[in-house]
């Protein structure tokens, strides 16, 4: 009775995992999608638009890996790449703090 009470919490768990994983991962590539169009803007400076079309594609590349991979993979992934360059992943942790913050003061102020 309560093993299975546990394991429907837990299937329920996963599910609502699995559906944000899955958002994140459509929000990413929304982003690379933007980026490609920011790409086709920038005709006047092929380097530049070059530049933008390969972050594109590696941000691309992560949405596919965040969808592709479980929960559990994907926290051993940072895990292990906080292990190898924790300058890098102190670093990225500031540039998302930054990039919420401000997201979150322009939906409050909107």
């Amino acid at each position: 009775m309560i093993g299975d009470m546990a394991m429907n919490i837990a299937n329920g768990l996963n599910e609502v995992i699995d559906a944000r994983k899955a958002a994140g991962a459509e929000a990413i590539a929304d982003v690379a999608r933007s980026a490609r169009v920011a790409a086709e803007d920038l005709g006047g400076s092929p380097w530049a638009a070059h530049f933008v079309r390969r972050a594109a594609d590696n941000v691309e590349r992560a949405a596919k890996e965040i969808e592709n991979r479980s929960v559990g993979e994907l926290l051993g992934g940072v895990a292990d790449f906080a292990r190898r360059k924790p300058k890098m992943f102190f670093g990225f942790g500031l540039m998302a703090g930054v990039v919420v913050s401000r997201a979150l003061r322009a939906n409050r102020e909107a």
